[in-house]
């Protein structure tokens, strides 16, 4: 298989995957393990969920989870996250489940069950 025929292939493998979870409303966002955990993809059911539209989420909050956390007053939500991925990583682990309030738009809190999984190339 070459390059091209490659990156087609994966192109239509996380179509089918955002449409999988789209259909299942299932909330789905990418990001870095820098600082910030800043958001480099999500799906559309991650918005529905947290009640800001896209251009809202990324004008207002610039992609960067951290000053999400930090407008809603759920400082402590993060670290927990923080805390779970680095020991996560500390232990050589592919990942890991938390269950933590998220922010919505409004003051509302929700229960959300997050399950992240280290991408191959950032875990080792």
């Amino acid at each position: 298989m070459d390059e091209q025929q490659s990156e087609s292939l994966l192109n239509i493998v996380d179509r089918d995957y955002d449409m999988l979870m789209s259909s299942m409303q299932v909330s789905v966002s990418k990001h870095l393990l820098d600082e910030y955990f800043t958001m480099i993809w999500s799906n559309d059911f991650y918005y529905q969920l947290i009640r800001y539209s896209k251009e809202e989420y990324v004008d207002t909050f610039h992609n960067r989870p951290d000053i999400y956390y930090r407008y809603h007053h759920y400082e402590d939500e993060l670290e927990r996250i923080r805390n779970a991925t680095m020991e996560a990583l500390e232990n050589d682990h592919p990942g890991y489940s938390v269950i933590t309030r998220m922010p919505i738009k409004g003051g509302l809190a929700g229960r959300s069950f997050q399950t992240l999984y280290f991408a191959a190339h950032q875990h080792r």
